[in-house]
């Protein structure tokens, strides 16, 4: 089950930073518990679920380069000084529309998830 890190302050003041699952409950030392809102948490699990598939993305981008540069290199040695344009171009082509994607899940990532106080207490008593 996926998790995601969240800081997390009590009513009574204590705070502590957690790696929360969907319908995971925290619990503060003055005993009261927690529970995050579902939707806004859902909200932030795919927001962090893109940012990790916009990483594999850039590391698969990153390893076509180097694969192709590499055999090229390797097959074409007067081609080493192009090597350096084949990187740069493909970072200036790509860029823009990495750091787009990364903003917008950041985003994504800081809207406020509200925490509901549960009944600590078992059920059927008073």
């Amino acid at each position: 089950m996926r998790t995601i890190p969240l800081t997390l302050t009590c009513s009574c003041g204590e705070g502590t930073s957690v790696a929360l699952a969907a319908g995971q409950a925290w619990s503060c030392g003055c005993g009261r518990v927690w529970e995050p809102d579902p939707t806004p948490f859902a909200a932030a699990l795919a927001a962090a679920a893109g940012l990790r598939r916009v990483r594999q993305w850039l590391g698969l981008l990153l390893a076509l380069v180097a694969l192709v540069g590499g055999l090229l290199a390797l097959t074409q040695p007067a081609w080493w000084p192009a090597l350096p344009v084949l990187v740069g171009g493909v970072a200036i082509a790509s860029g823009p529309t990495y750091r787009r994607r990364l903003r917008t899940l950041r985003e994504r990532m800081r809207s406020p998830i509200g925490l509901t106080p549960v009944d600590a207490r078992p059920e059927g008593r008073a």
